[in-house]
């Protein structure tokens, strides 16, 4: 429940993606708020912070309140701690630390800071990187300004991902299933109709779920389109739609298009 709320919010609230160095995204930033020289976020993290070593912040304090999912916190080679929902991380200027996920899961924060007082940077192997040399080393500043909404960052995001899947996922399979070339439209439109069914007997089994994602990927790939322009431009769609009430057994069928 808190999850879904807290995805409802975030779709609102000026969004920022927060990428590892081969660009892939591991903590989602929205903006709540700005007040007396501190800052709250909601924090998302979608992955590990990337193994660069433990690294500090450029604030003298910050806090952390854990309000759903969990992490594990490492902050030397001896000490790790995990935290639950309800857990508060309380985060000194000179504290160095990584978050470590379960892979699959996420953890959403309410993460607050105090105002920039020095540079940031990461400790490994027994020397200390600079990533940020003083308070001023800081070009994104005030980026909520002109920052997209959490739907947009997700929609790109999930697009983007759904792109790199459908090209590793299909090349493969037009390997194995289609070595001779040819367009498989029709029986990947069968073979899904029989999974849809057997999906349908159980809707929270996932492998199931999986063979129907593979093979829309292997239809997309073999259609050739452009995935991730597709799906923005579908999201764009259903924002200007009226739609029914919520039908947890039902279909959900948009009233009327809102131009």
């Amino acid at each position: 429940m808190i999850r879904n709320f807290l995805l409802w919010l975030t779709n609102r609230l000026p969004a920022r993606a927060i990428n590892g160095d081969n660009g892939e995204p591991y903590l989602e930033r929205y903006f709540l708020c700005r007040f007396l020289g501190l800052q709250a976020y909601i924090h998302r993290f979608v992955a590990s912070d990337p193994d660069r070593g433990l690294h500090d912040h450029p604030w003298d304090w910050s806090v952390s309140l854990v309000l759903a999912g969990g992490y594990r916190e490492i902050r030397s080679a001896d000490f790790a701690r995990s935290l639950r929902p309800g857990r508060l991380n309380i985060i000194r200027g000179t504290d160095f630390h990584r978050i470590v996920l379960t892979p699959g899961s996420e953890a959403w924060t309410l993460f607050i800071h105090g105002p920039r007082t020095k540079g940031w940077g990461f400790w490994r192997e027994g020397n200390y990187l600079p990533h940020a040399t003083g308070k001023d080393d800081y070009p994104n500043r005030a980026w909520w300004k002109d920052a997209p909404d959490g739907h947009e960052l997700r929609a790109a995001h999930l697009s983007h991902t759904l792109n790199d899947i459908v090209r590793q996922f299909g090349t493969w399979a037009n390997m194995t299933f289609a070595p001779d070339g040819g367009y498989r439209g029709p029986s990947i439109v069968a073979h899904l109709s029989k999974e849809v069914i057997e999906l349908s007997d159980n809707p929270r089994d996932m492998e199931e779920l999986a063979d129907c994602m593979l093979l829309l990927f292997h239809l997309a790939h073999q259609n050739g389109g452009n995935l991730q322009a597709a799906i923005a431009r579908k999201f764009e769609i259903n924002k200007r739609r009226k739609w029914g009430k919520p039908d947890a057994r039902g279909v959900v069928e948009h009233v009327r298009n809102i131009p």
